[in-house]
């Protein structure tokens, strides 16, 4: 090694270890920003992937499988000898989950299939079947798999079908064989569910005539299923329950499921050929276990191949042609798709406050970096003085920087990959080498020789004169910060212009700069801005007696303390804390609204058949305020010229305007609705109907089920009708009136329920129950009640568990806490500012101090003095990072899809919360009033010797 790399390195260990806390002040900034850069991404990460696969569950079975259904007879081996003669059925799956694409097939389990027979009407049973089951239809199903998911709690699983030969049965014809169903009688095993036989009234032996074929069912099982929420039984609850349906002709009817042995298939299709055709289910279970966020594009890109891709079907028997191709279907790309907009969305939001950061790191980073080169102004100079180059004190401050900057940067890296799982990808390490780096950067810039002063006044005076340089060096800035706010400005014009861009879960730049553009030109403007109120108020100060307002108001218009970056820093921290509180209270809200407007009240109760004795009991329940039961079915408006298809609502018109007073979007209900004025609408029934459907006072006809009725138009509401989710528009009657009308209204499927004020959900606009509190406990009772009054097994489902659920989504809850962490680590950011920006300035501070207490300034005025340094500065920082704050999201959170973030009919509407920003600016003016202090402190410590013998570079 050479001795000039041999003093090189020595000189910079000088350096590092000369003023180890301006140092170690760098560096642990590196550390800490560099470890939150690295973990940021790996959070982000976990949170989405956590959020797909929590999307995936929450979707259901329904939905998420593929699946197809065949009308078809399916492949099978009929020859009767078999105990599997579905068996060709589970080859030909097993072939199609092995031809999937991979991202697919890492997703799907076992294959699985269902055969049934439909809609089956019960003539009767043995024992006779008791009321209210009177009118029941069985279906009848052989299960693949269907072992695995049961226990028998009586009885034995179904195995045979017995077939017997009638004796009235038609006559032989020797040149055409007749199908079983002509000549045979059939006794098949079967086993129910044992709430099935209870709704029934089945019991172990019981027979079952079936209707429409010679078919006897004997139960020879009662079961219960080993885990009722598996996604087994997500395509086919009934086999677990029956079904209750409402008909105006039959009225309630019970269906229920029977199911049948395999090795019994062959006879049961054979002796069921002329009644009915199987309908074959096959479906490809679909988890979300191992899904990663970022498979997720490739994933739905591969279902949308999967779902165009034809599957040719194998034939029923050996020999026969193949009977065609089906399309496998699934809803979990739509579903994936809209996950995708919910992560776009958390990615948009938290790019506004994480770019805000980064800028305040950077320029937390330069404060650190000028505290580095202040304490080394001397030594720097003099090394100009003997001869040392430009050139060469850049590359030692930049090599200084690396030695600061790279091993903290590396620590940050390490301790982020021990501490928070999941994948940074590139971000996770482009961000923490830029904060390395950073050091490396700023130290040759901020240590500029032009920046150190000339050799010949190191230990003088600074000259005041303004030569060419400076004068050009003055338009330059002002040059330059003219094209910054510019800049800013046209960003956040053009953003609200388009609005996103970015892929489906990618970063838009426009986005992420446009806060950090706009709070930094806001901080340049202030900086030429609030010096003039100063200005002004030292005139005013120099006509009073004392000299400490007067000399800290002329010192901080004249030399802002630490210049314009404490500023900037104070600006940026401020807004980018504010614009996360801003965006959290605006998702909040959003998030309330969306959630009264899926109820549709404080409380709603699905239940198929609420009669008026079950909704007066509702009513009655302590707590309850009112109800409105409510119908929904398909309908039309028709005119001379037109046929609209609508929803009709059919309610108590009173009671539902009652319910549902103070919901969001909730249509303004007009008392004509359900007290009609006889000049205005005569005989023909009022309706309210959807925006753009029809006008008031228009007269057309109401067709619901098999009658018509004259109605006329006596309002209209907005798109959407809380709690009704109907891609139709909707029309709202009162039941009465159209029952006295004569139409045809079914039976009451759903109960509003409005609460007392005691426990009403949280204000959808913002804020908690009326009396303050949650009510959580007695809510739950409440509602336990209502359900138990209709008599239902369905949940209830209230605002307060709606607002919950979708708080608790991981991808809502995850952003909601960065926006939280970001507000404490810019607050922190800020503190340090403050803290770097007086060690900056305490040298000159001091020899000030020191001159004016040799000519008689007390020690409470010296405090005074300290205060006027940093009190304007910190006053106008906090006023202009907390409009800047609430700005520049009202700017650019239109460009945002926030209506997938937080649900509802429309986006959110832009909320402040004020408290949450006055506890912000608070607890920054906090960190800086514990600053000053610790100044104040300091300076009662200097001693005037000391200082006056040190120089003066003013």
């Amino acid at each position: 090694m050479s001795r000039t790399s041999v003093s090189s390195v020595h000189l910079v260990r000088r350096q590092v270890l000369t003023d180890r806390a301006a140092v170690a002040v760098v560096a642990v900034v590196v550390l800490v920003t560099a470890g939150l850069a690295a973990a940021l991404p790996r959070a982000l990460d976990t949170m989405r992937t956590d959020g797909v696969r929590s999307t995936v569950a929450d979707t259901g079975p329904l939905q998420r499988d593929l699946a197809v259904v065949l009308f078809s007879p399916p492949a099978a081996d009929r020859s009767g000898t078999s105990d599997a003669p579905l068996q060709p059925l589970r080859d030909f799956l097993a072939d199609v989950v092995g031809g999937l694409p991979p991202v697919v097939a890492e997703q799907v389990g076992d294959p699985v299939f269902s055969v049934d027979f439909r809609d089956m009407a019960v003539a009767g049973t043995e024992p006779e079947l008791p009321s209210p089951a009177d009118n029941a239809f069985l279906e009848l199903t052989v299960q693949d798999a269907f072992g695995e998911h049961v226990e028998y709690v009586a009885g034995r699983p179904p195995e045979r079908i017995s077939l017997t030969e009638r004796a009235d049965s038609l006559p032989a014809d020797p040149g055409r064989r007749l199908p079983l169903a002509f000549t045979h009688d059939g006794l098949v095993e079967v086993a129910v569910s044992d709430r099935t036989a209870d709704a029934l009234g089945l019991q172990l032996g019981s027979r079952v005539r079936l209707a429409e074929a010679s078919l006897t069912l004997d139960v020879v099982g009662l079961f219960e299923p080993l885990d009722a929420s598996d996604a087994y039984w997500g395509f086919d609850t009934r086999v677990l329950r029956p079904q209750q349906n409402y008909s105006s002709i039959l009225g309630v009817t019970y269906t229920g499921v029977a199911v049948v042995g395999e090795p019994a298939y062959p006879g049961l299709e054979a002796l069921l050929s002329a009644a009915r055709q199987p309908v074959t289910l096959l479906r490809l279970p679909t988890t979300a276990a191992g899904l990663e966020s970022r498979d997720v594009p490739a994933l739905v890109a591969a279902l949308r191949q999967v779902e165009q891709t034809p599957v040719e079907l194998p034939p029923p028997v050996p020999g026969v042609p193949s009977p065609g191709s089906v399309q496998l279907a699934t809803d979990l790309e739509e579903v994936l798709t809209g996950h995708l907009r919910v992560q776009q969305a958390s990615t948009a939001v938290v790019s506004l406050v994480v770019a805000g950061l980064l800028g305040v790191v950077i320029a937390v980073l330069a404060l650190a970096g000028r505290l580095v080169v202040e304490r080394r102004r001397h030594s720097l100079a003099l090394a100009l003085a003997r001869g040392a180059s430009p050139g060469q004190l850049r590359g030692l401050l930049a090599v200084e920087g690396l030695v600061l900057g790279v091993p903290a940067a590396v620590g940050g890296w390490l301790l982020a990959a021990a501490a928070v799982p999941g994948w940074g990808g590139t971000w996770g390490v482009v961000l923490p080498a830029l904060i390395g780096l950073a050091p490396a950067v700023l130290l040759p810039l901020l240590g500029a020789p032009a920046r150190l002063g000339a050799p010949a006044r190191l230990g003088g005076q600074r000259s005041s004169r303004r030569g060419p340089r400076t004068v050009r060096n003055r338009r330059l800035r002002l040059a330059g910060e003219a094209v910054a706010v510019l800049v800013a400005v046209t960003t956040v014009a053009v953003l609200r212009a388009r609005g996103l861009t970015a892929g489906t879960a990618g970063l838009d730049p426009l986005l992420a700069a446009a806060p950090l553009l706009a709070a930094l030109a806001g901080a340049l403007l202030l900086a030429r801005v609030y010096p003039v109120p100063l200005r002004a108020l030292t005139v005013a100060l120099g006509r009073r007696r004392g000299a400490v307002a007067f000399i800290g108001a002329a010192r901080a218009s004249r030399d802002p303390a630490g210049g314009i970056l404490p500023l900037v820093v104070l600006v940026l921290a401020l807004a980018t804390a504010v614009t996360g509180s801003v965006v959290t209270a605006t998702t909040d809200r959003g998030a309330r609204v969306a959630a009264a407007q899926e109820v549709g009240a404080d409380a709603r109760v699905s239940a198929l058949g609420v009669d008026a004795e079950e909704a007066a009991a509702a009513a009655d329940v302590e707590g309850v305020a009112a109800v409105a039961p409510l119908a929904t079915a398909p309908a039309q408006l028709r005119t001379d010229r037109s046929t609209t298809d609508v929803t009709l609502v059919a309610a108590d018109a009173a009671g539902l305007a009652a319910v549902q007073a103070g919901v969001p979007g909730a249509p303004a209900y007009p008392d004509r609705l359900w007290t009609p004025d006889p000049q205005d609408a005569g005989d023909a029934v009022p309706i309210l109907v959807r925006d753009g459907v029809a006008t008031p006072g228009t007269r057309l006809r109401l067709a619901v089920g098999s009658s018509t009725v004259d109605a006329v138009v006596v309002g209209t509401g907005p798109r959407d009708l809380p709690a009704l989710r109907s891609p139709q528009p909707w029309v709202v009657a009162d039941r009465g009136l159209l029952v006295a009308a004569g139409g045809d209204v079914p039976a009451d499927s759903v109960l509003l329920v409005d609460l007392v004020d005691s426990l009403d959900p949280p204000d959808p606009e913002g804020g908690a129950a009326a009396d303050g509190s949650t009510g959580a406990e007695p809510l739950a009772a409440v509602t336990e009640a209502v359900r138990a009054a209709v008599g239902t097994e369905a949940p209830v489902l209230t605002q307060a568990g709606a607002l919950q659920r979708a708080r608790g989504e991981p991808l809502v809850a995850g952003t909601l806490d960065a926006f939280a962490v970001s507000a404490v680590l810019a607050g922190a950011l800020a503190a340090l500012a403050v803290v770097l920006t007086l060690l900056i300035t305490a040298p000159a501070r001091g020899r000030l101090l020191s001159r004016l207490r040799t000519l008689g300034l007390s020690a409470r005025q010296a405090q005074a003095l300290a205060v006027w340094e940093v009190a304007p500065l910190a006053v106008a920082a906090v006023t202009a990072g907390v409009l800047l704050g609430v700005v520049v999201p009202w700017a650019v959170l239109p460009a945002v899809d926030l209506q997938a973030f937080t649900g509802g009919t429309g986006p959110p509407p832009f909320s402040v919360d004020v408290l949450a920003v006055v506890a912000i600016a608070g607890g920054v003016v906090a960190g800086v009033a514990v600053a000053v202090a610790g100044t104040v402190a300091a300076n009662r410590r200097l001693r005037l010797g000391g200082v006056l013998r040190v120089g003066d570079d003013e």
